[in-house]
């Protein structure tokens, strides 16, 4: 008996006797599908202390929890710890001829490293 792995098919073979006079009549064989990848995601985290506003780097990644294969989907995104963001201000008002609407121009500026959120107002 050959079991299937996550990419590979198995093999089972089981002999035949006949019941009434007893002869091995013929080995049956089947075969077993693979069984395909059990994906998991698992999550790293990194904290980077920069000099001005520390943030943590966060990843993640697919692994198999039946054969322990890795993906290599990496995903990432950043958790800010540290910024100090002052007021929102309007920076700015124009017409966006490409949608023929208004924008207000929203900014925000972090008073330690000077980092700028800008956030747009449609109307």
């Amino acid at each position: 008996m050959n079991q299937p792995t996550c990419t590979q098919t198995g093999e089972e073979a089981h002999d035949l006797k006949c019941n009434v006079c007893h002869i091995w009549l013929d080995v049956q064989e089947r075969t077993i599908a693979a069984l395909g990848h059990d994906w998991e995601w698992v999550t790293y985290s990194s904290y980077k202390n920069s000099s001005t506003c520390p943030y943590i780097i966060n990843w993640e990644d697919q692994k198999c929890q039946r054969c322990g294969i890795w993906a290599w989907n990496d995903r990432y995104y950043y958790t800010w710890d540290g910024h100090d963001w002052g007021s929102w201000y309007l920076c700015r008002t124009y017409f966006d001829y490409t949608t023929g609407e208004m924008v207000d121009e929203w900014r925000r500026e972090c008073c330690t490293c000077g980092e700028i959120e800008i956030e747009e107002v449609r109307y």
